[in-house]
């Protein structure tokens, strides 16, 4: 046997909480994320964002650093609240993605080459939690989500003219007593 300990959103602190940070790092790095929370005697929602931008985003494969871009932003939202003291429902949406240019060697900058990349995440959580004794509790939570990634070039592209495009859409879903 096991102790199984729920933990409501009825304890969380009442009222706005939330904090705001950036930064601006070596290469030329810079970022910024922002959470906020506000909690209600039996629910809590939250949101957080996050942005980065960057000259340095992979390893070069020459000094000179040549088109090493990238972007990167996220965001989310989180909602929890008690029904009862024995039901929570619980919801979970966030959407990231990266977006950057892949560093050339010396002979693609040369050409002129410039390939992209980019990948993109979308996911959306479920859960409902039911506490049917002090030693039984059912669960059940799902989750949908999209991720795709791409990679193209211009017509300069050297040795290969690149293109991909692909991705992955999955659902889940679990139940347990």
């Amino acid at each position: 046997g096991g102790v199984i300990e729920v933990v409501t959103s009825g304890n969380a602190r009442q009222g706005l909480h939330g904090s705001i940070a950036g930064s601006l790092g070596s290469f030329s790095t810079k970022t910024g994320n922002a959470i906020a929370e506000y909690g209600w005697p039996r629910t809590t929602f939250s949101v957080s964002v996050g942005l980065a931008d960057t000259d340095r985003y992979l390893d070069p494969p020459v000094e000179q650093n040549y088109t090493n871009r990238a972007t990167t932003s996220q965001a989310a939202v989180h909602l929890e609240h008690d029904l009862t003291d024995a039901d929570r429902v619980g919801l979970i949406v966030r959407r990231a993605q990266v977006r950057l240019t892949v560093p050339n060697e010396l002979v693609q900058q040369g050409a002129g080459q410039r390939q992209d990349r980019d990948s993109e995440e979308t996911v959306g959580q479920f859960s409902y939690q039911r506490i049917v004794s002090t030693t039984l509790l059912g669960e059940v939570r799902g989750m949908a989500r999209d991720l795709s990634a791409g990679l193209w070039s211009n017509a300069a592209a050297t040795p290969i003219l690149a293109e991909q495009d692909r991705g992955i859409r999955e659902l889940y879903m679990k139940g347990t007593i």
